[in-house]
């Protein structure tokens, strides 16, 4: 797993009302992402009101979401290109995939601990995460 630059409003422009409150990747603050092992985006964003929240954008293999650990590459490996196919089969590994991959995205409110406990574990070494994890009130 590892954080990336990527500008998660590059991959997918999300909205969602929670609860009463309106939560939108155009119209927040992004603080910072995370790239999966399995590609999937998750980004933390915070409000103008000051709210934090994630969005996510992962990907579902034949109806399962796939976890942070998984990837439908290697679950799925014959859904993958092959430089020797020809271009019938290549179409028809296209029609597969479309029909057992797809991708769900999601937001997630957090409080301001959860948010800041997100970006410890996702985006600071290892090394260091205990310790400011311990040191968090």
């Amino acid at each position: 797993m590892r954080s990336v630059g990527l500008g998660f409003r590059e991959a997918q422009s999300m909205r969602a009302k929670i609860n009463g409150k309106l939560y939108d990747t155009e119209q927040a603050h992004q603080l910072a992402n995370w790239l999966t092992y399995s590609n999937t985006i998750h980004a933390l964003y915070q409000t103008k009101a000051g709210d934090f929240f994630l969005a996510l954008k992962d990907y579902v293999l034949d109806g399962r979401r796939l976890g942070t650990l998984e990837s439908f590459h290697e679950l799925a490996p014959e859904l993958q290109e092959d430089q020797t196919e020809t271009a019938a089969n290549r179409l028809r590994r296209w029609e597969a995939r479309e029909l057992r991959v797809r991708i769900e995205t999601r937001i997630i409110p957090m409080a301001v601990r959860e948010a800041v406990e997100w970006v410890i574990r996702t985006n600071v070494p290892e090394c260091f995460r205990g310790v400011l994890l311990e040191s968090l009130p």
